[in-house]
């Protein structure tokens, strides 16, 4: 796929997806060319989404070269039909994204005072640690 098919008018905004119509089916179509919005700022997501596009685009021509007396297409019944794709890959891609979003954190107290454990303090955790490398047979200047 050409970086023809997929345009960016000026930085910040959406990208473009491009179709140049093959010049057999220009005088059918009565277009050279058409343009519709992805609706997506970056360039990564845009160029997967323009070459499934493009894909699509190709498959379309190919069709309408086969039996050019049944597929009477406009180029915007074309690009109808590219929009409707969009949504359809964009509500597959949010429903991954909803399978795959991350578990939220418990909001957690601030302060030391709103910290209220059932458990043991520190010193006898400090203890503990010690007397466990005692027994072990730490020596003694290396626990400290």
């Amino acid at each position: 796929m050409s970086s023809t098919y997929l345009v960016l008018r000026k930085s910040g905004y959406s990208f473009l997806f491009r179709s140049i119509i093959p010049k057999d089916l220009q005088t059918q179509l009565g277009s050279r060319q058409f343009q519709l919005s992805l609706k997506c700022g970056i360039r990564h997501r845009a160029k997967s989404l323009a070459l499934h596009l493009y894909n699509l685009t190709q498959q379309i021509y190919a069709s309408i070269r086969q039996s050019p007396a049944e597929k009477q297409l406009t180029p915007q019944q074309i690009k109808d039909r590219l929009k409707l794709e969009l949504e359809h890959l964009k509500l597959d891609d949010q429903a991954i994204t909803a399978k795959h979003k991350p578990i939220e954190k418990e909001t957690q107290p601030t302060s030391l005072q709103q910290q209220t454990h059932p458990g043991i303090s520190l010193a006898q955790l400090s203890d503990k640690y010690i007397q466990a490398k005692r027994e072990v047979g730490f020596p003694e200047k290396t626990i400290k």
